[in-house]
């Protein structure tokens, strides 16, 4: 789903959410942040059990750069018809 910028009535500035994200406190792997960002709507996680909370590390970004837009389109010298797109 995709909500315009702007969508919700009012008489004030123009309103939006920046992003969106998703909590889940046990996993396999451990606590995991999933997020996307209004510009960028693929998931993208954080994995908080493999963070080394007593080093110091630079912030993470939540944000990128750019439109965010990943080239799915298979190469049709090496990856026959329906086959999965490779990055």
């Amino acid at each position: 789903m995709h909500i315009p910028r702007g969508s919700v009535a009012g008489s004030g500035p123009l309103e939006s959410t920046n992003w969106a994200c998703v909590k889940v406190p046990r996993s396999a792997r451990g606590p995991t942040f999933y997020y996307r960002t209004y510009d960028n709507m693929q998931w993208k996680k954080i994995e908080l059990g493999r963070i080394d909370w007593t080093a110091e590390h630079a912030p993470i970004q939540l944000y990128e750069s750019g439109l965010g837009v990943r080239d799915a389109t298979p190469d049709a010298r090496t990856a026959p018809l329906g086959s999965p797109a490779v990055d």
